[in-house]
C-alpha cells in the first residue's frame, strides 16, 4: 500500500472528529455556521472563538482548518494547521509507522460503526483542496491587511527584494503574524487556492493544502496570450512583471509528467513558450524537461541571461530578450 493509498484509506474510515475524540478530547460542542461546522472551543488551542472549522473536500473527506496554532500542549506542535483525519493523526503521532497507527486506532475508546482499514489496494484519490474557499478568502484578506498594517513588514519586500507597491498589490502578497512569514497566494480563475510561505530564503507550502498542485500565477497559463514564460520561483514572476509587464508562471518546485501540475500544461497548443529557469543544475534540468514535453506545434525557446536567476538579473539592471 502506497502512502497515498494509506492516507485515503484512513480518511475514508475516520473523520477529523473521530481522531479528536479518541486522542485529544471530547470536551467540545459542534456549531453550524453556513456550510461549515466549528468545534467550540478549539480542541487543540482551547480558543473560545470557534477557531476550528470543519468541511469536506471534493472527495468527501472531512477536513479541518485552525485559525491559529497557539497550542496549549507541546505534543500538538507537529499538527498541521489544516488537513484531513490522516494529517491530524500523523501530526499527533509523527514517529509512528503505519502499523503503529493502525494499532492506536484499534485501541481507541470511542468506537464507531466503521471498520478499521485493511492493508489492501484501494481506489487512489488525490485530494485536490483541503481548505474551504471561504476560509481561503478570509486568510488572504487577513494576510494582506497584516502586511499593510505594519510598515516594517514591507521593508523586506521593498528594500531588500526591490519590489514596488504596485507589484506587491498585483500579486496579493501578505504576511502571517503567527508564523512570521510572507504569504504568496496561488490564484486560479481569480480565486485563491493555495498559499506558499516565505521567510527570507526558506519557502514552504501551506501544510497539507494540496502542496505541489498549484503554479504561482497560474492564470497566466489560461489566458488568451500566445506567449508563456516559465520560471522557477515567485520572485522571478514578480520581477518580470514589474520590469517587463509580462505575466510569467512559476513552476514552484520539482515537476515531472506524473505530477498534477504537469497535467495543466501538457495540452498547450500554438504557444510561444519561453523557458527562463535559474542558471544552476536544477534550472538546466528543468530546461531539458520542458524542451521535450510540449506538442510540436508549440515554439519552445530557452532564454539566456546574466545572473543567478531572472529576479537577480532584472533587479541588477540586466535584461533578456524574447525573440
Amino acid at each position: 500500500m502506497t502512502k497515498t493509498e494509506f492516507r485515503n484509506c484512513i480518511n475514508s474510515h475516520f473523520s477529523v472528529v473521530d481522531i479528536i475524540k479518541n486522542f485529544v478530547t471530547d470536551d467540545f460542542e459542534e456549531h453550524h455556521i453556513g456550510n461549515n461546522r466549528r468545534l467550540h472551543p478549539c480542541p487543540l488551542t482551547a480558543n473560545e472563538n470557534n477557531s476550528f472549522a470543519l468541511n469536506r473536500d471534493e472527495n468527501g473527506f472531512e477536513v479541518y482548518y485552525m485559525f491559529n496554532s497557539d497550542f496549549y500542549d507541546d505534543r500538538f506542535s507537529t499538527i498541521p494547521i489544516s488537513g484531513t483525519a490522516y494529517d491530524l493523526l500523523r501530526g499527533l503521532f509523527p514517529k509512528d509507522n503505519e502499523m503503529e497507527l493502525i494499532f492506536k486506532l484499534a485501541e481507541r475508546k470511542h468506537k464507531s460503526d466503521v471498520k478499521l482499514p485493511r492493508f489492501k489496494k484501494v481506489t487512489e484519490k488525490v485530494p485536490m483542496e483541503f481548505v474551504n474557499q471561504d476560509i481561503l478568502d478570509e486568510m488572504q484578506i487577513k494576510y494582506v491587511n497584516q502586511v499593510k498594517a505594519n510598515p516594517c513588514r514591507l521593508d523586506y519586500l521593498i528594500e531588500e527584494r526591490k519590489f514596488d507597491i504596485e507589484t506587491i498589490n498585483h500579486f496579493g502578497i501578505g504576511y502571517d503574524n503567527v508564523k512570521r512569514v510572507y504569504t504568496y497566494p496561488c490564484f486560479v480563475d481569480g480565486m485563491v487556492k493555495h498559499f506558499r510561505y516565505k521567510n527570507k530564503n526558506i519557502t514552504y507550502s501551506l501544510p497539507n493544502n494540496s502542496g505541489g498542485y498549484w503554479f504561482f500565477n497560474e492564470d497566466a497559463i489560461n489566458n488568451d496570450n500566445d506567449t508563456i514564460l516559465f520560471v522557477e520561483g515567485e520572485h522571478d514572476v514578480m520581477m518580470i512583471w514589474q520590469m517587463l509587464k509580462i505575466e510569467a508562471v512559476a513552476i514552484c518546485g520539482k515537476i515531472s509528467e506524473s505530477t498534477q501540475r504537469f497535467s495543466k500544461i501538457k495540452n498547450l497548443r500554438d504557444k510561444n513558450i519561453y523557458l527562463v529557469f535559474d542558471n544552476d543544475k536544477a534550472g538546466r534540468e528543468y530546461t531539458d524537461f520542458f524542451q521535450n514535453v510540449f506538442y510540436v506545434n508549440n515554439v519552445v525557446k530557452n532564454v539566456g541571461y546574466e545572473g543567478k536567476d531572472p529576479d537577480e538579473c532584472l533587479k541588477n539592471g540586466g535584461e533578456f530578450e524574447l525573440k
